[in-house]
């Protein structure tokens, strides 16, 4: 809840200045977008909490989903209280596929992609030929592809989907998502 408010005050701020324009229209779409595929997002977080239950995550986006699947990153760190690290495509393609032979637990490692058909056609390509690599590997991957149709509302769904997706982790974990114990101390620790 309080990145939707965030963010949505950060659009209204950037709308008010000029910056961006952003309808009250577009902001009722996403919203009407997100309730309408509430379940299927549900759904679909599950089935990658399934997946990444026992592995370390390796989270994957581009372009206009790079924040949201840093923020995706975060909170499966945060809440789900499960180790997951973010790389951004076309970065990984120029360094990150070479580190995937060693040592032998990385194979530990589940990719989720998250792409887009709103990428540009090369990054597109990007993401196919990355596949058949991690197939080489044999590092487990998995896609989830926003089915909104406008980059607004790709991002509110990645951002809904990706807070199911740490939440189903927390439950697969038996873990409260709520306290950040280790977050604390830290802080306790750094104000000392």
């Amino acid at each position: 809840i309080a990145v939707g408010y965030a963010i949505t005050g950060i659009i209204r701020l950037l709308q008010q200045t000029g910056v961006i324009q952003v309808t009250d229209g577009e902001i009722a779409d996403v919203i009407h977008f997100m309730d309408g595929n509430r379940e299927l997002l549900r759904d679909a977080a599950q089935d990658t909490a399934a997946k990444c239950k026992d592995k370390l995550v390796l989270f994957v986006g581009s372009e206009h989903l790079l924040g949201n699947v840093h923020v995706v990153t975060n909170q499966t760190n945060e809440n789900g209280k499960h180790f997951a690290c973010f790389f951004p495509i076309p970065e990984l393609n120029h360094h990150l596929m070479e580190g995937l032979g060693n040592p032998a637990s990385v194979k530990q490692v589940h990719v989720v992609f998250v792409e887009s058909q709103l990428y540009h056609e090369r990054v597109q390509k990007r993401y196919e030929i990355t596949k058949r690599i991690l197939d080489q590997q044999g590092i487990t991957y998995e896609s989830f592809s926003p089915a909104a149709a406008t980059l607004l509302q790709q991002a509110f769904e990645v951002l809904q989907w990706g807070s199911y997706v740490s939440f189903y982790i927390a439950a697969a974990h038996g873990i409260d998502p709520s306290p950040i114990p280790w977050v604390d101390y830290f802080k306790h620790a750094l104000a000392k």
